[in-house]
């Protein structure tokens, strides 16, 4: 992966990998270390580092590690809150964070690349102590942040691979006939690194796309010309830059007009029948001169656009039908002399949205559930949640992916459904699948201490029957808490490293995975003797 990742590095544009760790120990191949120094000038045109020094990196040497680079680590979040940053030319970048650490698993990674999540979670077991996070991210004022997220407990980050992405793909391409040898294209730029746009076209029913055209940076448009007359021309558009380019737009097509003859005769009687997300048109054929039939439905451009194409004397075909919306289609007859006939009439077959998508719930405290989705329709949602065997709305109409069910029983399971609103009067999705999440537990009762040592305090308590584990926490001045993370179940628990003669305060809390703390329970004090 080294090899491959230091030849992009020669190929493309910016790339920087970074390797966390502490002063005078190895750095794996191809890396470059940070020792946790300020922000600065590190040499080979690379300037990075922390909003203050962190001197927080650990070596483990542990023989769990893939390599040097899983091994070292710099704590985000230790004797301070440390930002990381590092200066880049304005643009997208690929942004790969691991955080991990090979023999300890307390900890709630939540890391933020310029304020998105890039990292939220934890290893899944203790045989898989790293998590990573892959995405593009905007930069626009010469640096590339890293920083803790809000859920972060103990963040260690072991290395960054940054890479200049390629641009982002143009969208709202269309297509316009504008004479017999003439189409204007026009799009949307979505990029802020793009150096060139490239067009491509097929003719006819091809799908054979040839470049046609380069244009320069920020081009929103471009006459198409010299073409032959009664043709049906296809493009795409692509942003490129030294990385390479991005995927094609969506396809848009025009048909240049013909020269004058004898058109076809219109079909007519155009109607429809439907079979889940299949239709099929039926029409009458009027005409004895048509070389193909042309099925039309709107386009991108809000005009009617060629769907497809269709041998002659046929009189029916299926299309697929897109959801949540009103599918229009006509059929125009078409030959080579006289060009299209007058349009048949126009069908329209409205459809349902899609059910929501990778639906999730997440506890978020002892009393709420975070709800989130995604959708393959743009439209509103509604909320079920199943209370007493009934699914009950208790949310209409959001514009949101996401909800929060609040005055929830601390400890409990809750069930929950979305449904995609009505874009028109085929009716509602049908519900997504169904999600749960238990809210964090209620307050832990019985804390008490068992026994002392000069360096060491014994806690007990009762066992919750909602919980995914405990956290104990110490503190003397009841102000400044230190914790840790125990398995589900657990009843016991000796503090250790504590300092003899001295007052120390405990309470432990019960959390569903998050970690989300349930409600704070009763505070204990014991002296170490």
């Amino acid at each position: 992966m080294i090899e491959s990742l230091e030849n992009r590095r020669l190929l493309a544009g910016f790339t920087a990998l970074i390797d966390f760790q502490p002063p005078n120990v190895p750095t794996q191949s191809g890396y470059k270390a940070d020792t946790g120094a300020v922000f600065g000038d590190r040499g080979n045109g690379l300037s990075y580092g922390w909003n203050a020094a962190n001197n927080n990196g650990i070596d483990r040497n542990s023989k769990k590690s893939p390599n040097q680079a899983y091994d070292t680590f710099n704590q985000m979040q230790k004797n301070g809150n440390f930002t990381w940053e590092i200066a880049v030319p304005n643009g997208t970048y690929d942004v790969r964070p691991v955080a991990g650490d090979a023999t300890s698993v307390d900890a709630f990674y939540h890391i933020l690349a310029e304020g998105q999540n890039i990292i939220f979670g934890r290893p899944s077991s203790p045989y898989q102590l790293w998590i990573g996070g892959n995405k593009p991210i905007n930069v626009t004022d010469g640096r590339l942040t890293i920083s803790n997220g809000a859920s972060a407990v103990n963040n260690k980050i072991a290395f960054i691979e940054i890479r200049k992405a390629a641009p982002t793909i143009p969208s709202n391409l269309t297509a316009t006939a504008t004479s017999s040898s003439t189409i204007q294209l026009n799009w949307k730029d979505n990029a802020i690194n793009e150096d060139n746009f490239v067009v491509e076209r097929a003719v006819g029913s091809s799908y054979s796309f040839q470049a046609i055209a380069t244009l320069g940076p920020n081009s929103t448009s471009f006459l198409d010309s010299g073409l032959a007359p009664d043709t049906r021309y296809t493009y795409q558009i692509r942003a490129t830059n030294d990385v390479g380019s991005s995927q094609p737009s969506y396809v848009a097509s025009a048909t240049t007009p013909s020269i004058p003859g004898l058109a076809p005769a219109a079909p007519t009687n155009l109607t429809f029948s439907v079979s889940g997300n299949v239709a099929t048109l039926t029409w009458t054929d009027n005409s004895d001169n048509e070389d193909k039939f042309v099925i039309q439905t709107i386009g991108y451009s809000g005009g009617f656009e060629t769907l497809k194409e269709i041998p002659a004397n046929s009189t029916s075909t299926t299309v697929w039908l897109h959801s949540a919306t009103i599918n229009s289609y006509r059929v125009v007859a078409r030959n080579s002399a006289g060009g299209n006939s007058d349009p048949s009439n126009v069908v329209q077959i409205a459809t349902k949205p899609e059910p929501p998508i990778y639906p999730g719930a997440q506890a978020v405290s002892s009393t709420a559930i975070d709800l989130f989705w995604d959708s393959l329709d743009s439209c509103q949602f509604h909320v079920e949640k199943l209370i007493d065997g009934v699914w009950t709305r208790i949310a209409t109409d959001l514009a949101n992916l996401t909800y929060r069910d609040a005055g929830l029983t601390p400890g409990t399971t809750y069930s929950y459904r979305i449904i995609a609103v009505a874009a028109n009067e085929a009716g509602d999705s049908e519900p997504s699948d169904v999600v749960t999440a238990t809210t964090a537990p209620p307050a832990v009762t019985g804390l008490h201490v068992t026994a002392t040592t000069a360096s060491t305090v014994t806690l007990a308590w009762n066992d919750l029957a909602s919980e995914n584990g405990y956290y104990v926490e110490r503190s003397l001045d009841g102000i400044n808490w230190t914790g840790t993370l125990l398995y589900a179940n657990t009843t016991s628990y000796t503090v250790t490293g504590l300092t003899s003669g001295q007052n120390w305060l405990f309470r432990v809390s019960g959390f569903v995975y998050g970690p989300v703390l349930g409600d704070r329970g009763d505070v204990v004090s014991a002296t170490p003797h």
